[in-house]
């Protein structure tokens, strides 16, 4: 949708929003098309446990309460998307929106109905993933890839909304976490591992050990991508150590022995493109018409990531900005400022290096300081 809409493809855009709006829709209610009640697809409030549980479940999602954080930030983060195109929908379902942001991460110590922030362990500085935990070592998290997405979903929820509240606790929660990611999950100094541990990435963390394994494929591809997708622009938190991301890939690679991918290969290219958009844009045309994509993701996404890095550089982390939605590239010594603005007001964002980036209301602005010039 929103791919469709920055390349000027209005038909596509708008159906694309309609029927994000009818998925949405289809899960926030409790009732048919014809007002009936239904008995599928709808979330309900189990008191005894304090949840909102979404049916059918999936990963133990009702018995174990697993993953809610996971699967939410699904729908959060797609609501976001949709009240930036649409503030009116966002103001009829906000608040079944925002029951599933409580469900996941309450931040009232005093709330009646949910815990305190669910499975995030502020001690430990990030989310588990496991609701009963149950296990000799512990809690577990696999996929951090996919809690990072959820706080970002209550992020660009609460900006788009003018949730003010929400918006903080997503961004508290998104950087801590990533905190969390670059050091447990994939150590970017390379100073925190034990020697002996040779793995350029953790794909499990748990209470009592960490592992470099999925719950569900022996595959070096998958035990990398885990802690990759879903690919948004809130993943470029992946690219903040580009030396980092070249070491994994070059590991990923000698555990396959080549380029020959054989799960994941969308995944693979777009974390690729993080450190080298151009090689990624050559793996990615030798194989376009083969190439299949994860259910989560499109050719389109793809290759629109890709194209981006290419023009932008690799993400600048010595540069930030004064509001939350914004990110700097740096390519041959140019460096490019981006801005969203899912607001209807227009901002002015200041960037760290004196740079300054008007923003119009319920868009995207970016502009590109050549090498060499005074911001």
């Amino acid at each position: 949708m929103q791919i469709a809409r920055q390349t000027g493809a209005e038909a596509a855009a708008r159906e694309f929003r309609q029927r994000l709006r009818n998925r949405l829709e289809t899960w926030l209610s409790a009732a048919d098309a014809n007002g009936r009640p239904k008995t599928q697809q709808l979330f309900f409030y189990d008191a005894n446990w304090g949840t909102v549980i979404g049916s059918p479940a999936s990963y133990g999602s009702d018995t174990e309460l697993n993953d809610h954080a996971f699967h939410y930030g699904y729908f959060v983060h797609a609501a976001a998307a949709l009240a930036f195109e649409d503030p009116e929908w966002a103001r009829a379902w906000g608040p079944m929106v925002e029951l599933l942001a409580r469900d996941m991460a309450s931040a009232d110590h005093g709330d009646s109905r949910f815990p305190f922030l669910r499975a995030f362990d502020p001690y430990a500085g990030h989310s588990w993933a496991s609701g009963a935990a149950k296990f000799a070592d512990g809690n577990n998290q696999e996929s951090s890839s996919e809690a990072m997405n959820a706080w970002a979903g209550l992020t660009l929820w609460g900006e788009a909304t003018g949730n003010a509240s929400l918006r903080d606790l997503g961004a508290w929660l998104f950087t801590t976490e990533m905190a969390g990611v670059e050091d447990y999950w994939f150590d970017v100094t390379g100073e925190l591992r034990p020697k002996e541990y040779t793995p350029s990435v953790v794909t499990m963390v748990w209470g009592g050990k960490s592992v470099n394994e999925t719950w569900f494929s022996p595959k070096p591809e998958d035990i990398h991508m885990i802690n990759w997708l879903p690919y948004t622009g809130a993943s470029l938190y992946l690219g903040r150590h580009p030396a980092y991301v070249r070491r994994n890939y070059e590991a990923l690679r000698r555990e396959v022995g080549g380029e020959e991918w054989h799960s994941a290969t969308d995944l693979i290219l777009m974390y690729r493109a993080l450190d080298d958009p151009d090689d990624a844009l050559r793996q990615y045309q030798a194989r376009a018409t083969a190439l299949t994509t994860d259910s989560g993701n499109s050719k389109a996404n793809v290759l629109y990531w890709i194209g981006n890095l290419q023009t932008l550089g690799q993400v600048d982390r010595s540069i930030t900005g004064n509001q939350p939605m914004v990110a700097v590239f740096l390519r041959e010594g140019n460096r490019s400022y981006v801005a969203y603005n899912p607001q209807p007001q227009p901002k002015t964002v200041r960037f760290s290096d004196g740079m300054t980036l008007d923003c119009p209301g319920r868009s995207m602005a970016v502009r590109t300081r050549k090498a060499g010039s005074q911001p």
